[in-house]
């Protein structure tokens, strides 16, 4: 069931699966792609890495199993890259669906053209250290969002959110349902139909009466 629930997963923007979530679950906004355009679903596997080590992150890929999303909590860390391009790239040939680090990533250009989803703070040449493993599998957070191993992951341009597994099929159920109304609100206006005319919106608009 759970590779179902990865498949619709993967056809859901972010920003209706926060809309399904009532905001909750949004990692952190500055946890940014490092490939434009690239998109991510899958199912969480989590470390918490020792400081500014960088080791967590390569055991995480040579354990994870295809379509699983590496998460790492890395303490907000804006000093040290934590995922390059080797890394990366075995990931790629693993199958695995993305990384997520709260650090620095480094190597970009050449993680652009290996295309695997990466989000990280940013980018510096700075590299982790090595040497010292952090906890694997274990409730991990980051941002204030703790994610479990096993929750559901999915990323695009607009950012990372994690969905608790036991919430999965419900919250996926909805989204779909927002999402399919939001794309023909959407596909109606792009159309020509005024953005009033919109079912329900000249009665949402009203609600505000004298105080526009």
């Amino acid at each position: 069931m759970t590779g179902a629930l990865v498949a619709r997963l993967a056809a859901i923007e972010t920003a209706h699966l926060a809309d399904a979530m009532r905001r909750e679950g949004v990692l952190p906004p500055d946890l940014r792609p490092v490939v434009p355009g690239a998109r991510m679903a899958g199912v969480a596997r989590t470390a918490e890495a020792a400081p500014a080590d960088a080791d967590s992150v390569l055991l995480s890929v040579l354990t994870a199993a295809p379509g699983e999303v590496v998460v790492i909590a890395c303490g907000n860390l804006r000093d040290h890259a934590m995922i390059g391009d080797l890394v990366a790239a075995e990931a790629r040939r693993r199958g695995i669906a993305g990384i997520v680090v709260d650090a620095m990533a480094r190597d970009t250009a050449r993680l652009r053209a290996i295309g695997l989803p990466v989000y990280a703070l940013g980018a510096t040449p700075r590299p982790g250290r090595h040497g010292t493993p952090g906890r694997f599998q274990v409730p991990v957070t980051l941002g204030g969002v703790t994610v479990h191993p096993g929750d559901l992951i999915a990323g695009d341009d607009d950012g990372v959110i994690a969905i608790p597994a036991a919430r999965a099929e419900a919250v996926i159920a909805e989204a779909e349902g927002i999402a399919a109304a939001d794309i023909a609100r959407g596909a109606a206006v792009l159309g020509g139909m005024p953005l009033m005319d919109v079912p329900g919106f000249a009665a949402y608009i009203a609600r505000f009466g004298s105080r526009r």
